[in-house]
């Protein structure tokens, strides 16, 4: 009888550990590691008084993380040039970080539905003087390494017939001779080297661009490409399939459009 029962405590408490830990199974912690953005305002920003984060993406990654069963959720901070090395190397879960849903991202990476659309846009200095796209020939752009933004701005501009055709396939910033594309590591930088003139515009998502905007900086009236943000995990991540389901319901309920509302974006 002893052994009976010790063998029945057992099985219940087994049944009762996969019953609570339906949720973190998937990594086997209770910690759910986000990479995110440290410099967007609405959308990722740390803050370096109080060590927290705060925008839209992290409040998206707080209600992810309770949908999957986690107890926490830590944020890894990551930059656009390192965000897939940092995912493909195993130091976050998923990213939540503006991550545009490219044709050649969706082959490598798994995402989830767009949480939120958007536009690449171009701001500039308005004593530059610069107040339309043909104004651009012969200056000098800013824009992110490993961002698709100076490929927008080459086929926009071919779009109007400013630039012969682009092969997206083969396109490289250093070869199109219409504009000088300068690459950075961060939007920050992008941001002071368009403030010192260094550059001449800034080119990124319109959502990005907001966070730079002050009194003396205008937007040209240009709107180029969609870009669409998703969830973005490993294709062999056990969360993914989780995730594109918990999006799509969020989007269903309200969520994201409150969440969108809450921050201005």
């Amino acid at each position: 009888m002893k052994i009976k029962g010790w063998i029945t405590a057992a099985v219940i408490a087994v049944a009762s550990f996969a019953l609570t830990a339906c949720g973190t199974a998937v990594t086997g912690s209770g910690t759910l590691r986000v990479g995110v953005k440290g410099d967007i305002a609405n959308f990722g920003l740390y803050d370096q008084e109080s060590g927290g984060y705060s925008g839209m993406e992290i409040d998206l990654a707080e209600i992810l993380a309770k949908d999957l069963g986690y107890r926490d959720v830590e944020f890894v901070t990551v930059s656009t040039a390192s965000r897939e090395d940092q995912l493909k190397a195993g130091e976050v879960d998923m990213l939540i970080a503006t991550v545009t849903m490219t044709e050649e991202r969706k082959a490598a990476y798994n995402f989830s539905d767009p949480y939120y659309v958007d536009h690449v846009g171009i701001m500039v200095e308005k004593s530059s003087l610069i107040e339309k796209l043909e104004d651009l020939e012969g200056c000098r752009i800013g824009v992110m390494t490993n961002a698709n933004h100076a490929l927008s701005l080459a086929q926009y501009m071919a779009a109007q017939g400013l630039a012969g055709p682009v092969d997206e396939d083969a396109f490289t910033p250093e070869d199109f001779k219409e504009v000088e594309f300068v690459r950075y590591e961060t939007y920050a930088d992008i941001s002071r080297a368009l403030e010192y003139g260094d550059v001449d515009a800034f080119v990124a998502d319109w959502s990005i661009l907001n966070g730079f905007m002050d009194d003396g900086r205008i937007y040209l009236p240009d709107e180029l490409n969609t870009q669409e943000y998703g969830v973005c995990t490993l294709k062999d991540s056990k969360l993914s399939a989780k995730i594109h389901d918990q999006i799509k319901m969020r989007i269903a309920d309200g969520t994201i459009d409150e969440l969108k509302q809450k921050w201005g974006n």
